[in-house]
């Protein structure tokens, strides 16, 4: 084993002499955005996604989301902290899961008919 502690290029790993109590704010995430978008869609509740990534691709996954009847109501609060979902300030996004009573009364069918043998259904 090498002795590395008289190196000055290296930089010592952080100590703490105690528990530590902190909050972290990572980056946001496409990928991280898009997968909570559709856990929330899927959702048998409404939920909430705090600060998500605003980018290309979650955009079009909320529009498309959207398109297939999910709610997402987007939200901005200030950066002053407030109690409740957006607690810290920022932006939210509710996600409110589509089911037969906002209309889609295909919710929870298996479209793929023809996949396991069985007949594909025609819009209309």
């Amino acid at each position: 084993m090498t002795d590395h502690s008289h190196s000055p290029a290296l930089w010592p790993a952080p100590f703490a002499d105690g528990a530590i109590d902190a909050t972290v704010t990572v980056p946001g995430s496409k990928s991280v955005t898009n997968r909570a978008l559709i856990l929330a869609a899927l959702a048998a509740d409404p939920g909430w996604l705090r600060r998500p990534l605003r980018s290309r691709d979650t955009l079009l996954m909320a529009d498309g989301l959207r398109a297939l009847g999910i709610g997402i109501e987007e939200t901005v609060s200030s950066s002053s902290p407030v109690s409740g979902p957006q607690e810290g300030g920022g932006e939210s996004w509710r996600i409110i899961p589509a089911t037969p009573q906002r209309g889609l009364h295909r919710v929870g069918e298996r479209p793929l008919g023809a996949a396991d043998g069985g007949d594909v259904d025609e819009p209309g």
